[in-house]
């Protein structure tokens, strides 16, 4: 092709834009309003797919913690795993390190809590919350009847017990709860 005909085409092109010659104005809105919808679609595309990985991510961080928590409390010697629990959540996150996620425990504001070697374990978090007075109910085994420890000789049901307990006077009630704490009475 030679240099004029390469000439008069961005010519033409240029008398079409401005709606002269070949095009009118009506052809060119027409295009940047197809261009407009292709390019609104694609971000739609974009933030359901940003959306979908959210909370892809967001169930990926909850097992996450959620295994490190199961892990922490069965290495730590046992705990009643249901009361523990929402204690240890609020303090467990995931964090993004080097590009990684990374498990961290996280005090009040938000910021790592720092443990004997560097950022604190959940394992040191349960520790920690061992030492705590209101928390210790949460760490001692169910307690357990002796072995040499005599059969109930009678069941009651918790209804049954507070009626008793209530109805009763002063010596009649401190001998319910005499019998029920040596295992005589066994409540249900």
């Amino acid at each position: 092709m030679s240099d004029d005909v390469e000439a008069s085409a961005d010519e033409r092109d240029v008398s079409t834009a401005d709606g002269g010659e070949d095009g009118g104005t009506a052809a060119i809105w027409a295009a940047l309003h197809r261009e407009r919808a292709a390019r609104r679609s694609a971000e739609a595309e974009a933030r359901k797919a940003a959306d979908a990985a959210d909370r892809y991510r967001t169930q990926a961080h909850r097992l996450m913690i959620d295994r490190e928590i199961g892990d922490a409390v069965h290495a730590s010697g046992g705990a009643n795993t249901r009361l523990l629990r929402p204690h240890l959540e609020g303090c467990v996150a995931v964090v993004e390190e080097d590009g990684r996620d990374v498990i961290r425990v996280i005090g009040a504001d938000g910021a790592p809590r720092w443990g004997m070697h560097g950022p604190m374990t959940v394992a040191e978090l349960i520790h920690d919350l061992k030492g705590d007075p209101e928390l210790v109910g949460i760490f001692q085994p169910p307690r357990a009847a002796a072995p040499g420890a005599p059969k109930p000789a009678r069941t009651m049901s918790r209804r049954e017990w507070q009626t008793e307990i209530a109805s009763a006077d002063a010596e009649k009630r401190a001998a319910l709860i005499r019998d029920a704490a040596a295992g005589k009475i066994a409540v249900r």
